[in-house]
């Protein structure tokens, strides 16, 4: 191929059979897009037998193309542009770094928050739990005090009931005392303000006379006194401000018979 205007019909039978070096075959690739009549030719060539005469072929002169046109190869074959293709991947990767930072950063934040979340429904929940236990020992302050059982279900406890005996603590106050065990327990429920800060002692009368069980203070709820054997009645008085048990009759402003 000495000349632009000129092909041997040699070469394009070289080239049909792959003999041609890599820089001959891009020379005739070039002519075949320059002038598209070369295909046929090339059809011929390759349907023919191989030997034949060698045939020189001129080429038509192709006016200049004008400006804004496309070549008719470039109008059905779409070349890929490497930069755009690039582009494009660091585009998509650039997306998918993004992506995954946003979704590790939403688990991380919903864990967080879980846990939070978890951690408050524990403490409300303990405390909803501490909060049924008083409100049950409240209602039931001698069943919490006595056990499983309170006195006052259990037969072996005889309810006694102090009555009032005209003084000024006006009180009701109900005593459970287990003749077996010897355990007393006090129940106040209704106080007067003025009675809440004094001391009270509570006696036992046993063998006729007064045993010191105990004081204590009349604020409503279950008080658990000293242990005492043998009682035939039970007396509240108010103690004394030096502090001495010692019995004084005239104290005496609640009352009532171990034997009902």
């Amino acid at each position: 191929m000495n000349t632009d205007d000129y092909i041997s019909s040699t070469i394009l039978q070289a080239y049909a059979l792959g003999r041609l070096t890599a820089g001959e075959c891009a020379e005739v690739e070039q002519k075949l897009t320059a002038h598209p009549e070369l295909h046929g030719l090339l059809l011929q060539i390759k349907s023919a037998p191989k030997e034949q005469t060698p045939v020189t072929y001129r080429l038509k002169s192709r006016p200049p193309e004008k400006s804004g046109t496309t070549p008719p190869l470039y109008s059905r074959i779409r070349r890929l542009d490497p930069e755009r293709s690039i582009r494009f991947w660091r585009i998509a990767t650039a997306a998918a770094v993004i992506l995954a930072l946003v979704t590790t950063y939403a688990a991380v934040t919903l864990q967080a928050s879980l846990k939070q979340s978890q951690s408050a429904f524990r403490e409300m929940l303990g405390r909803t739990l501490e909060l049924s236990e008083e409100v049950r020992l409240a209602s039931d302050p001698l069943k919490g005090a006595a056990g499983t059982q309170g006195p006052y279900v259990d037969p072996a406890y005889t309810h006694i009931v102090l009555h009032d005996l005209g003084s000024p603590g006006n009180a009701e106050l109900s005593l459970f005392w287990n003749p077996r065990s010897s355990e007393i327990f006090l129940q106040i429920r209704a106080v007067p303000d003025q009675v809440l800060e004094r001391p009270f002692q509570l006696w036992a009368i046993r063998e006729g006379n007064p045993v010191n069980v105990g004081s204590f203070r009349m604020a409503p709820g279950t008080i658990k006194m000293s242990s005492i054997e043998n009682a035939t009645a039970f007396m509240v008085t108010r103690e004394k401000k030096t502090g001495e048990s010692v019995f004084d009759p005239t104290h005496v402003i609640l009352f009532g018979k171990a034997g009902g």
